[in-house]
């Protein structure tokens, strides 16, 4: 007889795994769609990704409220302030992340970030202050040894990128804590969309402040960037399936399964950056690169797979 959790198991399971597709290509993309707008800005615009950043959740949120047909009226006090706590660290992330990738490939980025994995339950630990079990110890080390081999620190390669990937899992990691606190009260629709609407307005603020954003307020210079495929195709792409649904996915799914299966459905994210990376010719893979980038999966699999102490 088939378990009445087990319909829910299946959809959770196919969209997370949907969702590390979407996530694995986001890399490439975003580092061209960034690239895309410091070319235009003739290479004076140094804060190129984060106006892409804006971009992206400045046109998810209102494509959002269409696509679920929500009044913005609607959304609650505590869906805003759910929201603007997830949309924190997501933001340090995110901008993180994309301010990395202008020093680092799209694969090495992922497989860098994929390092949340090691950090949750790093972070959880210090939270509840609890010993450090065998499980995760060892998994700490092979994924520090996996950063070691992918970035190679005895020759100078670990540099801004490597760096800012780091710290960007730091974050990411963060975020999952808060989602497991902040999603037990349900409406992850309007949960989602406020803390997209958030994300996209924290974004903007500094924006008119920081050097060559001017550009911004110029008619040519946006006629320019929108005839670029990787800006209007990439940022519908990433507006509507890497924003909206993605985060209404994790919202709504990673609750349905184990830490286990959402770890190792997770673990496709960093192979789907290499695949498509690869596809478009930037990548260039060595055996440090291949032993890096597996051992740090190898971590992140131990942490979560390996039986947990029974105390």
């Amino acid at each position: 007889m088939v378990g009445n959790g087990e319909p829910i198991t299946r959809r959770a399971m196919l969209s997370l795994a949907g969702v590390t597709l979407v996530w694995g290509a986001s890399f490439l993309v975003m580092k061209e769609g960034a690239e895309v707008l410091r070319r235009v800005g003739g290479g004076d615009f140094p804060h190129a990704p984060l106006c892409y950043l804006m971009l992206r959740f400045g046109l998810a949120f209102p494509a959002g409220l269409l696509l679920f047909r929500v009044d913005p009226r609607k959304i609650s006090r505590s869906d805003w302030r759910r929201g603007a706590l997830l949309a924190l660290p997501m933001i340090a992330g995110f901008v993180l992340q994309l301010y990395g990738l202008e020093n680092t490939s799209p694969a090495i980025s992922a497989f860098l970030t994929s390092l949340y994995v090691v950090f949750t339950p790093l972070l959880a630990l210090a939270i509840q202050r609890t010993k450090m079990e065998l499980r995760l110890g060892v998994g700490v080390g092979l994924a520090l040894v996996g950063v070691a081999l992918l970035t190679r620190p005895w020759n100078g390669s670990l540099g801004v990128g490597e760096g800012f990937s780091i710290l960007c899992a730091f974050f990411f990691a963060v975020h999952i804590l808060a989602i497991d606190h902040l999603t037990r009260e349900g409406r992850e629709v309007e949960m989602t969309l406020a803390m997209i609407g958030v994300t996209a307005v924290l974004i903007a603020i500094p924006l008119p402040f920081l050097a060559g954003t001017e550009l911004l307020s110029d008619a040519g210079f946006w006629w320019e960037v929108c005839g670029d495929p990787w800006i209007w195709a990439g940022l519908t792409g990433l507006s509507l399936l890497g924003t909206v649904w993605v985060l209404w996915a994790l919202n709504r799914y990673q609750k349905a399964l184990s830490p286990t299966r959402a770890a190792v459905l997770y673990t496709l994210e960093p192979l789907w950056a290499l695949v498509f990376s690869a596809m478009a010719g930037r990548e260039t893979l060595d055996i440090w690169f291949v032993c890096g980038g597996f051992t740090i999966l190898a971590g992140n699999m131990w942490i979560e797979v390996w039986p947990r102490s029974s105390k």
